[in-house]
């Protein structure tokens, strides 16, 4: 791959259940293709995802997407990332991390800050995202992982984009 471009990377269509184990609440999740678009559903949310192709092969149809950021409702944010497999076993060609996070509001971090003894403006302090929902596929764009954190149904946003 030149320098400089982003990867592709493929994502074909999918249908599951997200179960939560503290609440035994269920998601219903899923990607389909609609013309040039990868449409993410969870639950009642709708998130369509720009492709950069659409292809076919003995597997079924897939879509062919980069790596983005997509700011929804609530501080949650979509983010589409390269993954590359841990297990040895598999080949070594990165696949696809489609995942909806959330990052603490400030007030949140500033009070953490302030239990621990230290004044929020004199510090700096990274907070990584939590994940609340993932779906990891194969190189060649099969889902091979999803889940949530245990409350996710409750601060998953629903917001049609």
């Amino acid at each position: 791959m030149p320098e400089g471009r982003p990867p592709v990377m493929k994502v074909r269509p999918f249908s599951k259940i997200v179960e939560s184990p503290l609440s035994r609440a269920v998601l219903p999740c899923s990607g389909s293709l609609d013309g040039e678009t990868f449409v993410l559903r969870i639950g009642q949310g709708v998130h369509r995802i720009a492709t950069v192709g659409i292809g076919s092969d003995q597997r079924g149809e897939f879509a062919k997407i980069h790596p983005s950021r997509i700011d929804l409702d609530g501080g949650f944010v979509l983010e589409i990332e390269q993954e590359f497999p841990d297990d040895p076993t598999f080949e070594r060609l990165p696949g696809c991390e489609i995942k909806i996070v959330r990052r603490p509001d400030q007030p949140t971090v500033d009070r953490a800050v302030l239990a621990q003894g230290f004044e929020p403006s004199a510090v700096n302090v990274l907070v990584p995202p939590e994940a609340v929902l993932f779906f990891s596929f194969h190189a060649e764009g099969q889902l091979t992982a999803w889940g949530g954190t245990p409350d996710f149904p409750h601060r998953t946003p629903t917001t049609t984009h």
